[in-house]
């Protein structure tokens, strides 16, 4: 960048200005990169609770014709070693889909378990059948075609989850509903 500013030559200082512009995408990049694996120093531990409660509120307010009781059973110390955009991103998306799909009723879990943090997103709606559980993780399916979406949002958590090395599974909630299942390292 200093030989960029220092050349006289208008050839040279475009692409010294072309080279350098390329490495800092690279280095953002893998940087970020860095950042989803969580494997390094470049993320913090962050809890959990927090984010889900933040999350929970805004969804409470569009959805506040329908009466939606939401319990959030999350251990305030449980923190997640993740960039702080792709919990959002994870979370929301899944409990989103669960306001959205749900009768009356929304339960979040979370806690640690074995070096691990463990969460389970239910809801008492109509839930998904066993043959549609890994088809609605791909880009462009959905399951429900009564609710409006693009079927992204799913597609969109198991990228997540599948970068930060951890496991997704939907199956049957006691609610009556869907469970959408997550395992992440701590």
């Amino acid at each position: 960048r200093g030989a960029g500013n220092r050349a006289t030559d208008p050839d040279l200082r475009r692409l010294l200005d072309e080279q350098t512009q390329r490495i800092d995408e690279i280095f953002s990049y893998q940087r970020q990169r860095a950042a989803v694996a969580g494997g390094s120093g470049v993320t913090r531990p962050i809890a959990v609770a927090p984010i889900l409660r933040r999350l929970m509120s805004s969804l409470d307010k569009v959805n506040l014709e329908r009466g939606i009781d939401c319990t959030i059973e999350v251990e305030a110390q449980l923190l997640l070693r993740a960039d702080e955009g792709d919990l959002f991103e994870l979370l929301g998306n899944l409990l989103e889909n669960a306001y959205k799909h749900c009768h009356q009723r929304v339960r979040v879990r979370g806690w640690p378990e074995h070096g691990h943090v463990r969460m389970a997103f239910e809801d008492d709606g109509d839930g998904v059948p066993a043959s549609a559980a890994e088809r609605i993780l791909r880009r462009g399916e959905r399951a429900d075609l009564r609710h409006p979406g693009e079927g992204i949002g799913l597609a969109v958590v198991s990228e997540i989850v599948r970068q930060y090395r951890g496991e997704l599974s939907i199956g049957r909630s006691e609610l009556g509903g869907a469970r959408v299942s997550v395992t992440l390292p701590a």
